[in-house]
C-alpha cells in the first residue's frame, strides 16, 4: 500500500475506535419488564366461572384467565361466534361480542342449501313403452 491510502485508512480507523466506546455507552441494556399480578383473593373457582360461562356461551372453544378478567369464544344456540368478558370476582358479563356472517345466518348458500334442498332434483320420468302398430293397421296417435 502506498502512503496516500494508508493516511486516510488510519485516520478512518482512529475515527472509528473513538466512536466504539461512545456508541456502546449509549446501548445500555432495556430495564426488565416486571409484571404484577393483581390481588385476586375474592375471585370465583375456575369450575365455578366454567359453569356461568357455560350459560351465556353453550359451546365453548377457548377460555383464558388474565388478573381478574375471564376471556370465553366459542359459538352461541344459533351457531354465530361470539366472545365474552367476565369479571371473575361478581360472574357478570362485563362484554359480549357477536360475530355476524357476512352472507346471512344461513351462509353462502341460502336457506335451500341449509335444509338440505340442494341435493333434491325433480323426480325423473319413467319412459313409456313404444307400441308397435297392428299389422296392417294405422299407427297410434303420437300426441293425443
Amino acid at each position: 500500500m502506498t502512503t496516500r491510502m494508508t493516511v486516510p485508512l488510519l485516520i478512518a480507523a482512529i475515527a472509528a475506535g473513538s466512536m466504539l466506546p461512545a456508541s456502546a455507552a449509549a446501548q445500555q441494556p432495556a430495564p426488565p419488564t416486571v409484571y404484577r399480578t393483581v390481588p385476586v383473593e375474592d375471585a370465583r373457582d375456575f369450575r365455578e366461572l366454567e359453569r356461568l360461562a357455560l350459560a351465556e356461551v353453550p359451546y365453548i372453544k377457548k377460555m383464558e384467565v388474565r388478573d381478574l378478567l375471564l376471556k370465553v369464544d366459542g359459538f352461541d344456540a344459533q351457531g354465530m361466534k361470539v366472545k365474552i368478558y367476565m369479571d371473575r370476582r361478581t360472574g357478570n358479563v362485563l362484554s359480549r361480542e357477536v360475530k355476524y356472517d357476512k352472507h346471512g345466518p344461513f351462509g353462502k348458500h341460502g336457506w335451500r342449501y341449509f335444509q338440505g334442498q340442494h341435493m333434491s332434483y325433480p323426480a325423473p320420468v319413467p319412459p313409456q313403452p313404444v307400441q308397435q302398430p297392428a299389422q296392417g293397421g294405422t299407427p297410434p296417435a303420437r300426441f293425443p
